[in-house]
């Protein structure tokens, strides 16, 4: 209100009318439950806990999930280069050991021998053995043709661990169709490969915004025995580990090399 409006309510014997604040001149403050201050329920524990579907917040196992293998065919070891052919291969033999190791179910996919891509690893096929190869006839997402979507859904599990060739294409469109049709999805990131560096991380990335949880072969298998405690499988697991990941070879020959210079042995 300006001052010459004040003077002319003056003169007129009227009073300027001041806004009521709660609070201030003595106002009450409404109740609570009033329009101004409206009720709210009180938040629930539901709304207050991390929510279980949260990323990666659960441990994989081999009892709720299933290993997914894309596209090892040998005429992709020609286009990608963001990691080496043998350390791709490497880990690819490494994911079809954990599958056979923990009993977990694999499903293995790829075009047809006589096609471009030719047909599996040499070292993949070899641990395969005669492990059914899910046939697809040229589409870049797996769940475009129907005899993938089928083995899949074969499998009962709801969780896939997925990982191959190229990283940018078939995985990255199989992985967000398997994320949008509700399954949660990780990606094994050592174990897949694309045509440079920079196109394998934006795709991996890309799949993470999407809500896939990258990992590699080695955290994977670590998952599933969970202990060493875990008698069934520990001396597999420790073979996986000396056959596929030289530094822990090297770290397993160097602790035998002391044990038996401690006890007077020579090697």
């Amino acid at each position: 209100m300006t001052d010459d409006t004040s003077r002319q309510l003056i003169a007129r014997g009227d009073e300027p009318t001041k806004a009521t604040v709660p609070g201030l001149d003595g106002q009450p403050y409404p109740d609570a439950g009033s329009e101004l201050f409206p009720r709210h329920p009180p938040c629930t524990a539901a709304e207050t806990s991390p929510k279980e579907d949260t990323m990666a917040r659960r441990h994989v196992s081999a009892d709720d999930s299933a290993i997914v293998m894309i596209d090892y065919a040998v005429g992709f070891a020609n286009l990608f280069r963001s990691h080496t052919v043998a350390e791709n291969s490497n880990a690819a033999v490494a994911v079809a050991k954990i599958a056979q190791i923990y009993g977990v179910p694999l499903v293995v996919t790829s075009g047809p021998d006589e096609a471009p891509s030719g047909p599996l690893y040499p070292a993949l096929k070899e641990t395969l053995g005669d492990h059914p190869v899910v046939i697809r006839l040229g589409g870049f997402d797996g769940f475009d043709e129907t005899q993938f979507a089928e083995a899949i859904e074969a499998t009962g599990r709801r969780r896939l661990v997925m990982a191959g060739l190229m990283t940018e294409g078939c995985v990255l469109q199989t992985a967000l169709t398997a994320v949008d049709r509700g399954y949660e999805v990780f990606v094994v990131v050592d174990a897949s490969a694309g045509e440079t560096q920079e196109t394998h991380q934006v795709a991996v990335q890309r799949m993470v915004q999407a809500g896939v949880i990258p990992t590699t072969w080695l955290s994977i298998t670590s998952e599933y025995q969970r202990t060493w405690q875990n008698e069934s499988t520990k001396e597999q697991f420790a073979a996986l580990i000396n056959d596929h990941t030289m530094p822990f070879a090297m770290q397993a020959l160097h602790a035998t090399s002391i044990a038996h210079f401690a006890s007077g042995v020579t090697v």
